[in-house]
């Protein structure tokens, strides 16, 4: 059997690999309908670097944004605790700091029972918060 400690590193090296990479000064269109799993995604790494989520549609139950500037993904399964929150404020967020060595967006869907998901629309710079184009944008 191996060692405990390099079964966590294996673990977390796995859940790193399968993560999906998210492009500096873009946006990117998601629904928690259709969410990779985990829930998560690699951000790029710069010294100081903008994430901005932008809610494109409205649902009794939103869900929640985490962020850290580590690349350490052994602690996806719990991110209100190893996280920073990205608060929404009328369905918008950011937040900004160094990502010298990249990190880990983390998305936390919400208990919704919506048919349809919620719409949301992720943004990633190195020049401050990112424009949007969501169709319609729903402020909470």
């Amino acid at each position: 059997m191996l060692p405990e400690s390099l079964l966590c590193l294996l673990s977390a090296t796995i859940a790193f690999a399968q993560t999906t990479q998210l492009a500096l000064n873009n946006v990117t269109s998601f629904n928690t309908l259709r969410l990779p799993s985990p829930p998560s995604f690699t951000l790029p790494q710069k010294e100081q670097l903008s994430v901005t989520i932008a809610l494109c549609s409205k649902s009794s139950s939103m869900p929640q944004f985490f962020v850290s500037n580590s690349s350490n993904t052994a602690t996806l399964n719990n991110p209100k605790d190893n996280f920073s929150e990205i608060p929404l404020t009328s369905g918008l967020g950011t937040w900004a700091g160094s990502f010298a060595s990249g990190g880990v967006l983390v998305v936390q869907p919400s208990n919704s029972d919506d048919p349809n998901g919620v719409a949301f629309d992720i943004g990633i710079s190195d020049g401050g918060m990112y424009p949007f184009y969501c169709d319609t944008f729903w402020p909470l």
